[in-house]
């Protein structure tokens, strides 16, 4: 469902038209591995949040390659800028941080969300319930202000059971799957359950929405830098493998 979306937005609109292979860019910027204070991001970036109390086993579980130490800001800046090809090129970030442990959860900032088949990028759900299978529950949020986009996904013991996509420029909603989940209720969003996304075009969520249903299901990553609570400390920085 988010596939195609998630093609135009980590690589090129223009370039996933092409009959061409998708490039993997790695930023050449320094990575420094002595520790930081959590700095906070997810208003323009995507991250999946895994229920699990080692951040070693998130790589693993995730095959992530060429893993090295990594604190906040050097792992931050490594996956939240654009991989750039040239224009009519699809180019794939392949950078991956894997940040410390946070009230019980990890959480996993990228720009690419698995290997890479031709032009397309893994689906969201099939990261979700492989990593819920092995860790019990994961969670993706996104958000990309530029393109009115932002989504919540769920997944508990190797099965989706929520999920909502929503671009403002011009898609709409492109996804309503599962329950409306009592946070979402909690939130004000009313109850969305068995709604066609078709049928749901009077509704504008806002742009931060994704992270005020974050900080009801596990963590909202734009408040880490005023938590007084969190010692300075280092994640991992991977690569998943092309193709």
């Amino acid at each position: 469902m988010l596939v195609e979306f998630l093609a135009r937005l980590f690589g090129s609109a223009q370039g996933a038209g092409e009959n061409t292979a998708p490039q993997f860019v790695r930023l050449a910027h320094p990575v420094s591995d002595r520790p930081d204070r959590p700095a906070k991001f997810g208003r323009r970036s995507n991250w999946l949040a895994v229920r699990a109390d080692d951040p070693q086993a998130v790589v693993d579980a995730l095959g992530l390659e060429d893993v090295q130490a990594s604190n906040w800001a050097s792992g931050l800046k490594m996956t939240q800028e654009m991989s750039a090809a040239g224009f009519g090129k699809l180019a794939i970030n392949p950078a991956a941080f894997v940040a410390s442990v946070i009230d019980g959860w990890v959480a996993v900032t990228t720009r690419h969300l698995g290997p890479v088949d031709e032009l397309s990028v893994v689906e969201v759900e099939e990261v979700l319930e492989q990593l819920s299978a092995n860790f019990g529950e994961a969670q993706y949020f996104g958000g990309f202000p530029g393109a009115g986009y932002i989504a919540w996904y769920r997944a508990r013991d190797g099965k989706l059971t929520r999920g909502l996509t929503y671009v403002g420029q011009g898609d709409g909603f492109l996804d309503n799957f599962g329950e409306t989940t009592p946070e979402e209720i909690e939130l004000g969003f009313g109850d969305l359950t068995g709604r066609e996304p078709e049928e749901m075009q009077d509704l504008t969520p806002a742009e931060d929405d994704h992270l005020r249903v974050a900080e009801l299901w596990s963590f909202n990553p734009d408040q880490l830098e005023d938590r007084e609570d969190l010692n300075k400390s280092t994640g991992l920085l991977g690569y998943f493998p092309e193709g």
